[in-house]
């Protein structure tokens, strides 16, 4: 016997806005349960203003371990890279996560760019952990 799974997807993509849907149902066969999860973001790009991302994702499991996650994001060109900063809630099953993130894009050449960012990630009950990262993108 395997795992059923069932995807569903739909979206709209505007010169200033866009948004989509999607939807997944799963049999599980290790433990006989069935999740279904459903999630939703949308985008706006007001003139003068930075890109606005939200999204809101669902996830209902048979064994309880249900989780809801909220996502607001900010992009603004800055310079000759992109300034982006980015909140997100969870309740993973009654614990709270709360995480906080900024971040600063530059673009070497066409095809390298360079990030740099801090981030914070707050534990309902936990430590907090900070840090510092920087990425480097390659594309081809």
């Amino acid at each position: 016997e395997s795992t059923d799974r069932y995807t569903a997807s739909l979206g709209y993509d505007a010169a200033n806005y866009g948004g989509g849907l999607i939807f997944t149902s799963e049999d599980q066969t290790g433990d006989d349960t069935k999740d279904t999860s459903f999630g939703g973001g949308i985008y706006f790009r007001p003139d003068g203003f930075p890109t606005i991302s939200i999204a809101l994702d669902r996830l209902d499991d048979e064994n309880g371990t249900n989780s809801t996650d909220f996502f607001v994001g900010l992009d603004h060109p800055l310079g000759d890279g992109t300034l982006s900063a980015a909140w997100q809630a969870r309740d993973n099953a009654g614990t709270d996560l709360t995480n906080y993130e900024v971040y600063y894009n530059y673009p070497i050449n066409d095809g390298v760019s360079v990030q740099g960012g801090i981030f914070q990630e707050e534990v309902n009950g936990s430590d907090n952990t900070q840090g510092v990262v920087v990425e480097t993108f390659f594309s081809f």
